[in-house]
């Protein structure tokens, strides 16, 4: 692997830089949901208090489109990053 890290030149950094931090993203959203869901039950319907229930639904569905950005930037990100070191490569 050493070896193979001499060949990350120019763009294929920035790249390979990216994809970590874009998964870093999802998996935060991915573990910000059952919090949210949580507060729903625990305070939302405990209290019988439907605009908290509303406006903590809009959180999670924000959560999830941010999630969904995350995990397809990661995936993008590192198939650029592998493509620009495998042209350096050749």
């Amino acid at each position: 692997m050493y070896k193979l890290l001499k060949y990350f030149k120019g763009a294929a950094i920035f790249y390979a830089i990216m994809a970590p931090i874009m998964m870093t993203i999802e998996v935060s959203m991915d573990l910000m949901q059952p919090k949210l869901m949580s507060d729903i039950i625990d305070i939302g319907i405990a209290n019988g208090n439907t605009s908290f229930i509303l406006s903590t639904g809009l959180k999670m569905i924000l959560a999830a489109f941010l999630g969904f950005i995350g995990g397809a930037g990661c995936s993008i990100f590192s198939s650029i990053a592998w493509m620009k070191m495998g042209e350096n490569l050749r």
